[in-house]
């Protein structure tokens, strides 16, 4: 099934990054260049099984551990995608430019990530 948010109206995003790890442990997705906003985060279970997904934000790295977790051992049902929306305008994830946004999944090649932004400041 699809989980369907509404969409909101604010600054046009674009895509900043899409990765399905093919390992057991934690990559990273996105590594800023400059200040971005976070707005959306799309995590896809194209497989069979259930899965479970932790996202991460290290704003001066990339150590992806509990103190840098966002979100912990998140189930996906089988065949599901879920939406992960900022609220309100600057209410997405703040990435400063040495900061970057990791993922893990504990099977290889089972979810997809996808993550949407703005620079900071465009709005």
């Amino acid at each position: 099934g699809i989980k369907r948010p509404v969409m909101h109206e604010y600054a046009g995003s674009s895509q900043l990054a899409q990765e399905e790890p093919i390992t057991t442990g934690a990559v990273t997705l996105y590594s800023a260049a400059v200040a971005v906003e976070i707005t959306r985060v799309v995590i896809a279970n194209t497989g069979a099984t259930g899965r479970q997904f932790r996202l991460f934000h290290d704003d001066d790295g990339a150590v992806y551990s509990t103190s840098t977790a966002l979100f912990y051992d998140v189930s996906v049902a089988p065949n599901t995608t879920i939406f992960l929306d900022a609220d309100v305008l600057g209410g997405g994830i703040p990435v400063g430019p040495t900061g970057t946004i990791g993922a893990r999944s504990p099977a290889t090649a089972a979810l997809t990530f996808t993550l949407y932004g703005i620079p900071r400041g465009s709005r």
